[in-house]
């Protein structure tokens, strides 16, 4: 995951501004390193299954009736915004 980051960390130290620069948003590049554990999975997938592999990680990723019990939903949606707020 760490090679997948590197550009990105890269790309945010030569280039003087950032993303969303136009809209008044100064973001870092590094900021798309979340998309980073995502590329990882389905490109292991993908050396293991092929296409159909990938297809099947995809599927469960956005799975949200697999989630059981509901309770489950909370930490997921409310852990980064409690963490980056304390």
């Amino acid at each position: 995951m760490f090679i997948l980051a590197l550009p990105l960390w890269l790309l945010g130290y030569l280039t003087e501004h950032g993303l969303l620069k136009g809209l008044g948003i100064d973001l870092p590049f590094s900021a798309l390193i979340f998309v980073c554990p995502i590329i990882a999975a389905a490109l292991l997938t993908y050396r293991d299954e092929k296409m159909a592999g990938v297809r099947r990680l995809s599927r469960r990723i956005f799975d949200y009736k697999g989630v059981r019990p509901r309770i489950w939903y909370a930490p997921i949606l409310l852990l980064l915004p409690v963490l980056y707020a304390l």
